[in-house]
């Protein structure tokens, strides 16, 4: 994911979502053979900037959204029944600004440029997965149009049981530090993300990450200042043939959410602050 330029590599993300083994077979209802059939194979040239993505922009009203200064919420995320994190959760609309604050007082911010913490975290790179990961999934609706980004119809495929217009984003050579990932992006009737199926190429070829995808569902919408937003998240392991397979590899909660004013000492740095590389 291009970092910092807004499509943030999401690092680690194998290694983290793998810690949970989910073997039990697929449970949805879409077919009994255990895919889930294209119901449109129709592709359409990709675009950098289209009706598609401006569609799925107006229904989480993106305009609205980059208006405001901040975003806060707060965050309850587990794998495998452990903790991954818990605390607040603030960034600028465009994710040039991001700061995490856990409930045991730790504190992480990227400035835009450098990523810094109270303390030199135990796991440098599980800290880095925190700060960029979960932010990432949250703006998702509004990065589909960044620069590099490409988009293209797949027509109608079952998710789930229903049939939902799909799309697949990619990205240009040279945009960020992992140009071959992928997602599969399924909408609501609204317009809404549904889910968004990916692979992560970070040190992996593409075929390596073709092998082990995994997808976010997003549930439980609610309008907040008239901007959807999803309540809860769920990570499953998936793959374009036979979507999701078994039960929730890992699970969210996000509430009080606010578009606060920014200060001047808004992403001050924390007293001994240190760089996280």
């Amino acid at each position: 994911m291009k970092f910092p330029s807004f499509k943030i590599s999401l690092i680690l993300i194998l290694a983290s979502l793998t810690l949970v083994q989910c073997t039990n077979a697929t449970d949805n209802s879409a077919a009994e053979n255990g895919t889930e059939d294209t119901l449109t194979t129709t592709v359409n040239d990709t675009q950098p900037t289209n009706e598609f993505v401006q569609r799925i922009e107006a229904a989480h009203n993106a305009t609205k959204f980059r208006s405001n200064e901040a975003v806060s919420f707060n965050l309850q995320l587990t794998f495998g029944g452990n903790s991954r994190f818990d605390g607040n959760v603030i960034l600028s609309p465009s994710m040039s600004k991001i700061k995490m604050t856990g409930t045991d007082s730790s504190t992480q911010i990227f400035d835009g440029e450098k990523m810094f913490a109270s303390a030199m975290p135990a796991d440098v790179n599980a800290a880095r997965f925190n700060m960029f990961t979960w932010p990432y999934f949250f703006a998702l609706p509004y990065k589909l149009s960044d620069e590099g980004a490409r988009f293209a119809a797949l027509g109608k495929k079952l998710f789930e049981g229903k049939g939902l217009e799909t799309y697949k984003l990619t990205f240009d050579a040279g945009v960020g530090d992992s140009p071959d990932d992928w997602y599969i992006i399924y909408l609501n009737e609204d317009g809404t993300i549904h889910a968004a199926g990916y692979i992560v190429t970070f040190k992996k070829s593409k075929e390596e990450a073709e092998k082990n995808p995994h997808a976010i569902v997003y549930k439980n919408y609610k309008n907040i200042d008239d901007v959807p937003m999803a309540t809860s998240w769920e990570f499953y392991n998936w793959n374009e043939s036979t979507g999701i397979t078994g039960e929730p590899i890992g699970k969210a909660t996000l509430s009080d959410f606010a578009f606060p004013k920014v200060t001047e000492d808004f992403y001050s740095l924390p007293v001994n602050a240190v760089e996280v590389k």
